[in-house]
């Protein structure tokens, strides 16, 4: 059971890593303006409006390479239960997107297709772990 709770925090940390280095490509791309204030709303939604796709389709890679990741260490970490383990990963990080959707402003396209990002991501590290490790999986 500890070992399962372990897992569940190690797999969403390792989630959030794995995101935030993808992430990363999209911000060196597409830096923030130096004199932009992120805490006024307004601002932030002028911001994101200049974006192109490519920078959205860069953080849509990124959250569903972070569930992916996420699953697979998360599954490798757990003692039993492993799918479940990575389905609430996944289900955290949805957690996550939706809060994230909720404070940034971002176009209703990205919104849609960010949300069907990481159940799937999640599923795909359980069936890379699987693949790789056969004898563990439960």
């Amino acid at each position: 059971m500890a070992r399962n709770i372990i897992a569940v925090i190690i797999g969403i940390v390792a989630a959030g890593i794995a995101t935030y280095f993808v992430q990363s490509v999209s911000d060196r791309l597409f830096p923030l303006p130096p004199d932009l204030d992120i805490t006024d709303f307004e601002a932030m939604k002028a911001h994101v409006a200049t974006l192109p796709p490519l920078a959205f389709v860069i953080v849509l890679v990124a959250h569903f390479a972070g569930s992916l990741f996420g699953g697979m260490v998360g599954a490798k970490v757990a003692s039993s239960h492993q799918f479940k383990i990575t389905l609430f990963i996944g289900g955290f990080m949805i957690a996550m997107g939706i809060l994230n959707l909720l404070t940034i402003p971002h176009p209703i396209w990205f919104m849609v297709a960010d949300i069907f990002m990481y159940l799937p991501g999640a599923y795909l590290g359980f069936r890379i772990y699987q693949r790789h490790f056969p004898n563990q999986a439960a």
